[in-house]
């Protein structure tokens, strides 16, 4: 089995001097200049790994992203940026390696399943249930792997290579110790003075030190009563309230004693900021995906991009939304995924307010890997926990998204959907505005009930738009505050999704009383379209 190399830097010439000594099925097709020819290299597909030395620092997880769409694997020379690209997941090549360990690491990172940066924490030690990133030990002179050739590789490789490979491995990880990672999410003091947990306050008994007041076994346990950490609020186009919610819900979840980060992830019209009367706007989430993207982005990092803002006596942190729109490319899947990595780890709840779109048609239109306005959509959905999706209660909210679900259910196959009615109100349902939205949607949509409501007060919504607030500030009484309470309280006690996936068991198709007007203009809508 041939192996085609491309390398980039000067460094990487002793070790294919060395290589080239072999005249084996380890070949160097090419040695590139800069990363743009290796880019380009890469496209072409006319090799499977490359060798990176000089140039290692302009690696990014979205650079990686492109070359393993195009079946190339990276390995860097240790010593260039090394502690970055292994929080990237990138494999490292010992300088002083031979040429036939140099051959077996290489043959072992094509033959292995790609990275995964996501399973590597910023201190180097591996997340919960993934195995230690290797690391070169004092013993172990020849090779560590790819970032995530833990596991065994195919066999149908050469069986000496492999063999070699597969004990070089096993030492390395033998070597590699990799030490553990504070308890996540340190405690903040409150304005009351208490320690603001996952889930309560700082327990009896606890020094009452917010760096100290959650031990390891305690946020175990608090993380198997309460497995909701990430919720992406979404709905199709129309302004159904995906916004509103947003905020609403994440202060309720403050109100509860829960640490909370809200996320504006809507890359066609953020308003987080606007909505809480937040003059200094700095696109903190565009600053988390670039430190990110760039494997920089630790908790303290975090922290730094996120604004505190003050809600009814406590407190959550905001990532803003970028300031305009046509800064969307800054976010990219890629590193949003590894921002709401972070971001779960460091926070008892993270509320993410998406946009509509759950189209992927830039990839029809596009054959190499670029930008894609939707991928902030999708990349939290598929996510999330827990989705709520929110549809308007009116004849032109239902039926979208009726008609929206099913993509829905395909980008985030593993998350619970919560289905949420919002602006009920008897002027646009009829009578009994509650069971009319219910029968309707029962009607077209069973499986996934309508799990809650929200009613139509644009009175309470505006003052509370007027004054930077939220409603739990600006009416603490309103039918509405305890409609979005009692959504905060639904959300906090679900557990992990049930084997369906679903909010629930799903509902017969003829469930329901059937005839209200609200349905019939539904079915009518729903045929034309």
């Amino acid at each position: 089995m041939s192996i085609s190399v491309v390398t980039l830097g000067t460094s990487t010439w002793p070790l294919v001097d060395r290589l080239e000594r072999l005249h084996g099925d380890v070949t160097v097709v090419r040695r590139c200049l800069d990363l743009a020819e290796l880019l380009a290299c890469a496209h072409t597909r006319m090799a499977h790994v490359a060798l990176v030395a000089e140039g290692a620092e302009e690696l990014t997880a979205s650079l990686l992203d492109q070359l393993e769409t195009d079946d190339l694997r990276v390995l860097v020379v240790e010593g260039h940026d090394e502690s970055r690209v292994q929080r990237l997941g990138v494999g490292s090549v010992p300088p002083d390696a031979t040429g036939e360990e140099l051959a077996r690491i290489i043959t072992r990172a094509m033959l292995g399943p790609a990275r995964s940066p996501s399973s590597v924490r910023d201190d180097g030690a591996a997340a919960p249930g993934e195995r230690p990133a290797p690391g070169r030990g004092a013993a172990s002179k020849g090779a560590t792997s790819n970032g995530a050739a833990a596991t065994d590789a195919p066999s149908d490789g050469p069986a000496s290579h492999e063999d070699a490979a597969g004990r070089a491995l096993d030492r390395a990880i033998t070597d590699s110790e990799a030490s553990p990672d504070s308890a996540p999410g340190e405690g903040r003091i409150g304005p009351d003075g208490a320690g603001l947990g996952s889930g309560s306050a700082v327990s009896a008994g606890s020094s009452g030190d917010p760096a100290t007041a959650h031990d390891p076994d305690e946020s175990d346990a608090l993380d198997d009563a309460e497995a909701c950490r990430l919720i992406a609020v979404w709905g199709p186009a129309g302004a159904p309230g995906r916004t509103v919610t947003s905020l609403n819900l994440a202060a309720e979840l403050a109100l509860l004693g829960r640490r909370v980060l809200l996320v504006d992830a809507d890359t066609y019209a953020a308003s987080v900021a606007a909505s809480l009367g937040m003059l200094d706007e700095a696109a903190g989430l565009a600053q988390a995906c670039r430190l990110a993207d760039q494997a920089r982005l630790d908790r303290e990092g975090l922290r730094r991009c996120a604004s505190t803002v003050s809600v009814a006596g406590a407190s959550l942190d905001v990532l803003t939304g970028i300031t305009r729109y046509d800064r969307w490319p800054e976010i990219r899947g890629s590193a949003l995924d590894l921002v709401l990595d972070r971001a779960r780890e460091d926070y008892d709840a993270v509320v993410v307010d998406t946009a509509f779109g759950l189209e992927s048609d830039e990839e029809i239109s596009s054959d190499f890997m670029a930008p894609r306005r939707n991928a902030g959509t999708l990349t939290a959905v598929a996510a999330a926990d827990v989705v709520i999706a929110l549809g308007a209660a009116d004849t032109l909210g239902v039926p979208r998204l009726v008609k929206a679900l099913p993509d829905l259910l395909d980008a985030a196959p593993d998350a619970r959907i919560v289905v949420v009615m919002n602006k009920l109100r008897a002027a646009a349902t009829g009578r009994s505005a509650a069971e009319s939205v219910r029968e309707a949607w029962e009607r077209f949509s069973p499986g996934y009930p309508v799990a809650h409501t929200l009613s139509w007060d644009a009175k309470t919504c505006d003052d509370a738009l007027l004054a930077g607030a939220v409603l739990a500030e600006t009416a603490p009484r309103s039918a509405l505050r305890h409609e979005m309470s009692a959504l905060a309280e639904l959300v906090r006690r679900m557990r992990e999704p049930d084997a369906h996936g679903g909010a629930a068991e799903p509902v017969g198709a003829g469930a329901g009383p059937a005839g209200t007007r609200l349905g019939r203009r539904m079915g009518a809508w729903l045929r034309r379209g």
